[in-house]
């Protein structure tokens, strides 16, 4: 089978003009010498190829309005990079240091504070911790515990978090996949320079209906540096894309978050589809593809530089992005919510000294406070018959009273465990 190949490609060749010949490589065919066949190239869909193409023959406005798309679309990505590369935006996310601060904060100031103590003699960092659906106050602090639950894989009141992580792992499917958006990126922008690099130079651009037979030196300076452009812009858009999702705390978020990073990537296919004028469009689709010489000595290099590539993008943003974050979620939840939450304390001026109370560990609908059940049977009574039950209403008032003076510590008189 190979020796009729072999002729056939020796006449093609003898009918073919080099410059073609050199093109699109016509030597002997690589699956007959047990190596991988050529690699076809090709330039349609984007407009960055348009520099390949663009001249004044296509008729001014078109050309000029194909300029100003490949302009538009660099700025875009540009602007992209930049936005995401910028401090406010970059910055974005769950800041461990600051947030802990703000927990330590919280907890001393606000959780065991008797004003925030509901009905029910719950204190307010039960309340949170307990993701009390009632709350009125610390919300942000109670979505932040939610957050880190689901994110860790943690049911209330557990620290310790189990092997497989919900938030962790969906994070780095995530970052794989955009990883492996942006490093399509990088293959079509080397194979595209590469293909474009063996077409031969002379001083004025000539191209056929299917084919770039030569191109200017001008032509392929301009080409080059948008490729350059390009790559930059997908390297920036890589790091940021990665330090973006890798501090999103809320799974809802990072699943928007990482459907918004692949539609920057599409900005030039879609200008293209879109925009770009369908003479223009023709004339860059009906290029036959350009065959690169792929060896399979070439092939195993690749195969091993990819396979390290892999493992980096899998391993680099774990232990250096996402292991601290959870660490450093797993240390907010426990100042927020660890050690003893039901307590609450309170200044008495007229002995001027800290009081404690010992509060319920969570709200209980079976064995209701005095103040529920004072609660409970006057919340549907009209101002008459609360007025006639002023007295049960006291009565209740009275036995709060007596339980609270009865359970009322001083903080100098709690055991030495903390607990009141």
């Amino acid at each position: 089978m190979c020796v009729y190949k072999k002729r056939a490609l020796r006449i093609l060749r003898a009918n073919t003009p080099k410059h073609i010949q050199k093109q699109h490589c016509f030597s002997a065919p690589r699956d007959c010498i047990g190596s991988p066949a050529g690699l076809q190239v090709d330039f349609g869909g984007s407009v960055w190829n348009l520099p390949l193409i663009l001249d004044f023959r296509s008729g001014l406005w078109d050309v000029l309005f194909s300029s100003i798309l490949l302009i538009v679309n660099i700025g875009m990505q540009a602007m992209f990079s930049t936005i995401l590369f910028s401090e406010h935006f970059a910055g974005a996310g769950v800041d461990v240091e600051e947030e802990l601060e703000h927990a330590r904060l919280w907890r001393t100031s606000i959780a065991h504070d008797w004003r925030y103590m509901d009905l029910s003699e719950t204190s307010l960092a039960s309340r949170v911790c307990k993701s009390d659906a009632a709350l009125i106050l610390s919300t942000p602090q109670a979505e932040l515990v939610d957050h880190i639950n689901s994110f860790l894989g943690l049911q209330t009141g557990e620290f310790k978090p189990g092997f497989l992580q919900p938030g962790i792992l969906l994070c780095m499917l995530c970052i794989l996949h955009w990883g492996l958006c942006v490093y399509k990126e990088f293959r079509s922008i080397w194979s595209t320079l590469e293909a474009v690099a063996t077409i031969p130079r002379s001083s004025r651009t000539t191209k056929s209906e299917h084919y770039i037979h030569s191109l200017s030196l001008a032509r392929f300076i301009v080409f080059f540096l948008t490729c350059v452009v390009r790559a930059a812009i997908a390297s920036i858009l890589l790091m940021a894309g990665i330090n973006w999702l890798a501090r999103t705390s809320s799974i809802e978020e990072l699943m928007l978050n990482a459907v918004a990073l692949n539609g920057i990537m599409d900005v030039d296919e879609l200008l293209f589809a879109a925009f770009t004028p369908l003479s223009i469009q023709h004339q860059l689709q009906r290029l036959r593809p350009v065959k690169m010489k792929y060896t399979s000595g070439r092939s195993q290099r690749e195969s091993v530089v990819l396979f390290f590539l892999l493992l980096a993008t899998v391993l680099i943003p774990y232990f250096v992005l996402l292991q601290p974050l959870g660490d450093g979620m797993l240390e907010i939840k426990k100042e927020m919510c660890g050690g003893n939450l039901t307590f609450v304390v309170g200044y008495n001026p007229d002995v001027q000294e800290v009081v404690g109370y010992v509060t319920q560990a969570a709200r209980s609908t079976e064995e209701q406070s005095l103040s529920e059940l004072a609660v409970n049977q006057h919340k549907f009574l009209n101002q008459q018959d609360q007025f006639q039950g002023k007295t049960c209403v006291t009565v209740l008032q009275l036995g709060i009273f007596a339980q609270l003076h009865s359970e009322l510590t001083w903080l100098r008189g709690w055991p030495r465990n903390g607990r009141p």
